[in-house]
């Protein structure tokens, strides 16, 4: 029998807090207290406790507690800026969504009942963590929209790292300064350390190509040089950014031609790539999560910046 946590691991870690709902308080009686204000709405006592129960943590572990009521926190400015945005979640799209869970995990009506049971959670409690995650997931939408995206390089370079090289040839563009050896210069090699330290500092590239670069041809163009697959570029050249990464100076580097001053602009595939699809939708997915956790954590922490927060704990 599937265990509920196994349902669980739909959720993200970030919306755990919403499993908060209704449950019976221990059997000590406790007076009720306000212990937090979140701009108009308040957290009692009785609220958090039941929140901490519902995690399964200890209610007299003082340091728990305060994480549990921050995430409560943030769960309550979630809640207010759904109502702003004019987001809503009806029961009918509760029931769709335990539907798609069903149908994902091959589980009958009484099988979920029962994995439910098992694990102490009533089905009342199983739709509010619906009705959250829902929630939340329409105000990301809201907020995000499609302004995250996710590139095919992306996408090959994480593969990579898991499941090894994709076929392809790889194609680097590069950008050089060229300081020549010439009669007016009196120590080139001495020149050419001085630019490539301003290039790793963020000087403007343009500019010191503009300022330096002998090649007369790539200077009006920032000193592109285009792209070049493994074999086309001068052995020196080829081997001195064979290592490198997008964005990474590289050199003074010696030629017949001069020294080179090397920023490298790009790396991509070429020709055919060929990737199982399994695995790259697997990996855009979790690229895309990484990227919309990361902006909302930014907004969130904008959000509270601006929030009425007292807490009374």
């Amino acid at each position: 029998m599937i265990s509920i946590y196994r349902i669980q691991t739909i959720f993200t870690a970030f919306f755990l807090l919403a499993l908060a709902v209704p449950r019976a308080v221990s059997a000590v009686e406790v007076i009720d207290r306000v212990i937090a204000v979140v701009n108009t709405d308040v957290i009692t006592l009785s609220e958090l406790r039941e929140l901490v129960v519902s995690m399964n943590e200890d209610p007299d572990d003082a340091e728990m507690t305060n994480r549990i009521l921050d995430q409560l926190i943030e769960q309550k400015i979630l809640v207010q800026e759904g109502k702003k945005l004019g987001t809503t979640v009806t029961e009918a799209d509760v029931d769709l969504a335990i539907e798609d869970v069903k149908l994902r995990y091959k589980l009958t009506d009484e099988q979920l009942t029962e994995s439910l049971k098992k694990e102490k959670v009533t089905m009342e409690a199983f739709r509010y963590q619906w009705k959250s995650q829902l929630l939340n997931q329409r105000i990301m939408s809201k907020l995000i929209g499609g302004t995250i995206a996710v590139t095919e390089e992306e996408i090959i370079e994480e593969y990579e790292k898991k499941h090894g090289p994709v076929s392809g040839d790889v194609e680097t563009r590069i950008s050089h300064i060229l300081i020549i050896t010439a009669l007016d210069i009196e120590d080139p090699a001495a020149l050419a350390s001085e630019v490539s330290e301003l290039a790793r500092k963020g000087k403007n590239f343009d500019k010191l190509v503009k300022q330096y670069s002998k090649d007369t041809a790539s200077a009006e163009k920032g000193g592109d040089l285009g792209y070049f697959k493994k074999g086309e570029l001068v052995d020196v050249l080829e081997e001195a950014i064979s290592k490198s990464k997008k964005g990474d100076i590289v050199g003074p580097v010696r030629s017949n031609a001069g020294y080179h001053i090397i920023k490298v602009t790009d790396r991509r595939k070429s020709g055919e790539v060929v990737m199982d699809e399994f695995y790259k939708e697997q990996i855009r997915e979790q690229i895309y999560k990484d990227k919309v956790a990361e902006t909302l954590d930014t907004w969130l922490e904008d959000v509270k910046k601006a929030a009425y927060i007292e807490k009374r704990l």
